[in-house]
């Protein structure tokens, strides 16, 4: 039997190779396996669970948010959830967004350097500056986001969405380099937050809790500090 097991298991492998299998495949060496993994790993999962961190404290500080999140909810999906219901919840695509604008997973993008001697505006950058972009700083920008410090899910409607806004969001980068992972992870969390708002009826922060962020540079990813965020969830 445990025989027949593992060439089930060798005959699925060949079937279906892992990433870490088409690596070794590939001769990658074991420091470049063990750094490609980490970044799946922090990229794919760390970033969504800091983000669904911060949501919770929206939701448990800002109960209006929270009502029509759960409307829309309720009223979009009241029995199956399915792909296609889930690309109708335009008010939680909007919050997920509106969190990250306010809360970026990576509040820096950074270590990039400037090939050539380039002007920007009338800023002059030589060659070889390391150069970053404060995604923190610019979500919070008054010139660019009206009332920057007010969660609002619908300034994301496309019809309230400037140009100079769509350009200044980038917590999944921008262009050609943009992460391969921003539509599944937006995909990803409207999936729990609709159980979610589904199995509770209210959500809000439990007694002696608070929002507070670990600061820049303290953790992987820009998140609520966990010792000061609880959250009391009240089931249906």
């Amino acid at each position: 039997m445990a025989e027949k097991q593992k060439n089930e298991d060798e005959a699925d492998s060949n079937k279906f190779p892992s990433l870490i299998n088409l690596m070794i495949e590939n001769g990658l060496a074991d420091n470049v396996i063990r750094d490609n993994t980490s970044l799946f790993f922090v990229a794919g999962h760390e970033t969504t669970s800091s983000n669904l961190s911060w949501i919770g404290a929206i939701l448990a500080t800002n109960p209006e948010v929270q009502e029509k999140a759960r409307n829309e909810v309720l009223s979009k999906i009241p029995d199956k959830l399915t792909y296609g219901a889930l690309r109708e919840l335009t008010y939680l695509e909007g919050l997920i967004k509106e969190t990250l604008r306010v809360y970026p997973s990576a509040p820096t993008i950074g270590n990039r350097f400037v090939p050539k001697d380039t002007t920007i505006g009338d800023i002059f950058v030589p060659a070889g500056t390391s150069v970053q972009i404060d995604l923190l700083s610019m979500g919070h920008d008054p010139n660019i986001w009206k009332d920057p410090d007010v969660i609002r899910p619908e300034r994301w409607s496309p019809e309230n969405l400037t140009k100079e806004q769509r350009n200044s969001w980038m917590p999944f980068s921008v262009g050609p380099r943009v992460c391969i992972g921003m539509n599944f992870t937006i995909l990803e969390q409207k999936i729990f937050l609709v159980y979610l708002l589904k199995r509770f009826k209210d959500i809000k922060l439990a007694p002696g809790g608070s929002v507070q962020s670990i600061p820049v540079g303290k953790s992987v990813t820009y998140r609520p500090e966990p010792d000061k965020l609880k959250i009391q969830f009240v089931p249906v």
